[in-house]
């Protein structure tokens, strides 16, 4: 046989080896791999991102109710307060009546009646 003349045996067969893929779609894969990728990591920032919101919202939540215990402790404080501030202003006038009572009975005792000659003299 001659070298330049090929059988049927010699040339391969193109079925036996794979079909090299084309540019253009393993290129198309590469990037349809790559946007789900950036999807898959984008939901995972947001997955992230709500994590740490729902977390920060949480400690607002608790420090907000921390706030509302002191404002209500605050008030009724203020009112305890007020309560005795009024019970003493009561107390104060009763006690310059009782004074004004022992004056008037003291001075009757020693047989003074009118008590613009003396003054004030406790």
């Amino acid at each position: 046989m001659d070298p330049s003349e090929t059988s049927d045996e010699d040339v391969p067969n193109p079925s036996n080896f794979p079909r090299p893929c084309s540019s253009v779609y393993s290129d198309h894969f590469a990037l349809q791999d790559l946007v789900y990728q950036v999807d898959d990591l984008m939901r995972d920032g947001q997955l992230d991102t709500i994590e740490e919101l729902e977390r920060e919202n949480s400690i607002l939540q608790e420090a907000v109710a921390q706030y509302q215990r002191t404002w209500d402790a605050i008030l009724e404080m203020f009112d305890e307060a007020f309560d005795t501030a009024l019970l003493l202003r009561c107390s104060l006038e009763e006690c310059e009546e009782g004074i004004s009572i022992a004056q008037a009975d003291w001075l009757a005792l020693w047989g003074v009646r009118d008590t613009t000659e003396v003054g004030n003299w406790i």
